[in-house]
């Protein structure tokens, strides 16, 4: 219960920013600038955790909750990117789960 608090919290703070100040990751976790101003989560070990268009997050320490939004025009990824889904995301890094795809109210 208290989690799902956690996450709620990190949810509606996310929510409350039309412009998000600089997105600052903790432990290694790096939001980095890739093509055409397209971002990406990676995580201490330089893999992609997330791919392109993260246009917003917010780390607690334990938990990134972010968005993920479909790009404005078409473009083709690496071959090297895994195919994740657009829309709201949570990360644990305790459990290293992701859960991708979410929306308003799955969060």
């Amino acid at each position: 219960m208290i989690m799902r608090y956690v996450i709620f919290s990190l949810f509606c703070v996310l929510m409350g920013c039309d412009e998000m100040p600089e997105i600052q990751l903790q432990d290694g976790y790096q939001y980095e600038t890739v093509y055409g101003g397209a971002n990406l989560i990676v995580d201490p070990n330089d893999n992609v955790l997330v791919n392109p268009n993260v246009s917003k997050a917010i780390d607690n320490k334990r938990y990134i909750v972010g968005l993920r939004e479909v790009p404005a025009h078409k473009v083709v990824e690496s071959a090297g990117f895994t195919d994740q889904a657009y829309g709201y995301f949570i990360y644990d890094k305790s459990t290293k789960v992701l859960n991708m795809g979410l929306t308003k109210k799955r969060i």
